[in-house]
């Protein structure tokens, strides 16, 4: 963490220490039960379906709304850009209103999107993407597979726009 935090803007304002230091996004995502993957420039944020929306469905669920909300100040506060992914399995919708894999996974992209946007989180630190079934973790053979499977990928790193 100690290489990724060097790349990571520093914020002088008097807020809470804890949201001075960009690491802190790292504890809260983990806090929050949520897996934490470092890269050389980048983190991974790893939310499980099952944790951030019903059978399909694109509506947050209320519990994630409060860990979300503190991804996100974090990321407005150090100026970190974050690419939202969408990720199901492989199994075909056969009902509701998503015609297909591609669809939820992207209207649960843009669901996290939306959150953050509201939050005060800018356009240009943002993106979101479905992914549906095409990028799996697990063999989508087994129903733990498939679990995996379905997950929403917070991409977290220093913001161009941030760097201005």
């Amino acid at each position: 963490m100690q290489s990724l935090a060097r790349n990571f803007p520093r914020n002088s304002s008097e807020k809470d220490r804890q949201y001075r230091d960009p690491k802190a996004i790292f504890q809260q995502a983990r806090a929050a039960g949520f897996t934490v993957v470092e890269d050389k420039d980048s983190f991974q944020i790893i939310i499980p379906g099952a944790r951030a929306f019903a059978s399909g469905d694109d509506q947050i669920l209320p519990e994630l709304v409060a860990p979300l909300r503190n991804i996100a100040e974090l990321a407005l506060e150090h100026r970190l850009a974050v690419d939202i992914e969408g990720h199901t399995d492989d199994k075909p919708i056969s009902h509701g209103r998503f015609a297909s894999n591609w669809e939820l996974s992207t209207a649960r992209a843009i669901s996290v999107l939306r959150l953050f946007l509201g939050l005060g989180v800018p356009n240009s630190m943002l993106s979101a993407s479905g992914r549906a079934e095409f990028a799996p973790v697990a063999s989508n053979a087994t129903e733990d597979g498939r679990a995996l499977n379905r997950r929403i990928v917070l991409l977290v790193k220093p913001s161009a726009a941030g760097r201005r």
